[in-house]
């Protein structure tokens, strides 16, 4: 681990080289193209020196972050096909079972919870049709 300062919060400790012109941009850049001749990979002008919370709160870190992690799953489109199956074969079971739960006087509360950014079907049981104790007013 490098110890140094972070170029935009001044602290001293762990720091992360962080390049201003992306990696994976500049891996694909063509020869011809602007940039191209520049060695923008070890070019001192393109790159940074932040402490390790810095470096997180940047978008290429996030996207850094969200390709080793699909990398590491290795998918490919017969996996996708995989997943697919997978989440309709859920959702017909979740469907019998709710079914089955109505069937035996159990109900699913009829209200609606704000999470996550959208709205979301509550999960709560209740005895009869209708809403439960925290959605009763959105009758």
């Amino acid at each position: 681990m490098t110890q140094g300062v972070c170029e935009i919060c001044l602290s001293e400790g762990v720091i992360e080289k962080h390049h201003i012109i992306s990696r994976s941009k500049i891996e694909s850049l063509e020869p011809g193209e602007h940039g191209f001749d520049l060695d923008l990979m070890k070019n001192p002008r393109n790159l940074k020196t932040l402490c390790v919370p810095c470096h997180q709160l940047t978008d290429s870190h996030r996207y850094r972050r969200w390709a080793l992690a699909r990398a590491r799953k290795r998918e490919t489109p017969d996996d996708w096909k995989e997943r697919k199956k997978r989440n309709a074969k859920k959702r017909k079971r979740n469907k019998l079972l709710r079914e089955k739960r109505w069937a035996s006087g159990e109900f699913q509360c009829s209200g609606m919870t704000r999470k996550m950014g959208g709205t979301i079907r509550c999960v709560n049981t209740i005895e009869k049709e209708g809403f439960c104790k925290t959605h009763w007013r959105q009758e």
